[in-house]
């Protein structure tokens, strides 16, 4: 991951300056040669196998003024879903996003964010949206849709709406939302598991000791 500061003496850098960070990550298997039967192996040294997955992403960063800061990211996406999921196919995606955050106060603030991914396999582009209110350092509330408008099935272009809230005490923090729950590998936290459709609501109890 490579990440810069753009100060103000830079054209686009400002008065608040910038931030542009850049990640590259590459997943691939071991080169070598498996014998299944025996269970052993031999490998190259320093060698890739078949990829697995990769992510390439730019982000820029932009304080306008001491309330208004966006956010503009672009990423580029590969997943073998044959050898991870096993089961057919490539996914290839370019993903944009533009997020804006506006704070009213020390405590009270409205972000809002928008997505579009278009993909060349499996479910195809989708577009997504999110609007997240902050009332006080305590208390907030969000709004979103994520549409999957271009899978080849047309009976299966659904809105995947969301809207919930939290309420944060200390280090316990209480969320309750209502919406549905697109099915497939979903990560939370660098912990992915796959899960079914499913529609209903939603309530989280987390805290640390």
């Amino acid at each position: 991951m490579y990440s810069t500061i753009l100060r103000k003496i830079l054209f686009f850098g400002g008065k608040y300056g910038s931030k542009l960070a850049i990640n590259l990550s590459n997943w691939h298997a071991l080169a070598g040669t498996f014998y299944l039967p025996k269970k052993d192996y031999s490998t190259e040294f320093l060698s890739f196998g078949k990829k697995y997955f990769s992510d390439y992403n730019i982000e820029f960063t932009k304080k306008w003024n001491s309330k208004l800061q966006t956010i503009f990211t672009y990423i580029n996406q590969y997943y073998n879903k044959k050898l991870i999921e096993e089961t057919d196919g490539l996914v290839r995606t370019n993903i944009l996003g533009a997020e804006a955050t506006y704070k009213f106060n020390d405590s009270k603030s409205i972000r809002v964010l928008g997505e579009h991914m278009w993909a060349d396999y499996d479910k195809k582009n989708w577009a997504a949206s999110t609007v997240e209110f902050n009332l006080n350092s305590k208390l907030s509330f969000f709004t979103a849709d994520m549409y999957n408008y271009g899978n080849d099935d047309p009976e299966a272009r659904n809105h995947y709406y969301n809207v919930g809230g939290a309420f944060r005490q200390k280090s316990t923090r209480i969320a309750l939302s209502y919406g549905r729950q697109r099915g497939g590998l979903v990560c939370v936290g660098g912990v992915c598991r796959f899960v079914p459709e499913s529609s209903g609501v939603s309530l989280s109890l987390n805290t640390t000791f």
